[in-house]
């Protein structure tokens, strides 16, 4: 199987931010307040926008994990963490 790779064409000078969405804490880690449409409109904003960014779906396993482990922390501190699961929904609430 042959894959191949694209360079990543940075944003012409004057390009809009990659799109932000509020954010909660929960154990210190900030996850956005957002709903499966918003996500997908801060993804489509995200891609328009030509800005490279990442996407976690945390859930309770994950927000755990960051407790102990720094890379995972540091990892989910640089992504745009979604909730992924009612237990964080109810923490954020």
């Amino acid at each position: 199987m042959r894959v191949e790779t694209h360079p990543h064409t940075p944003p012409s000078p004057g390009a809009a931010p990659a799109p932000d969405l509020p954010r909660a804490d929960v154990l210190g880690i900030p996850l956005a307040l957002t709903d499966y449409e918003g996500t997908m409109d801060w993804m489509d904003s995200t891609i328009a926008s030509g800005h490279r960014a990442c996407l976690s779906a945390a859930a309770v396993h994950l927000v755990m994990v960051a407790q102990e482990d720094a890379s995972t922390r540091d990892a989910v501190l640089r992504s745009m963490a979604v909730p992924d699961g009612q237990p964080l929904v109810w923490a954020l609430r």
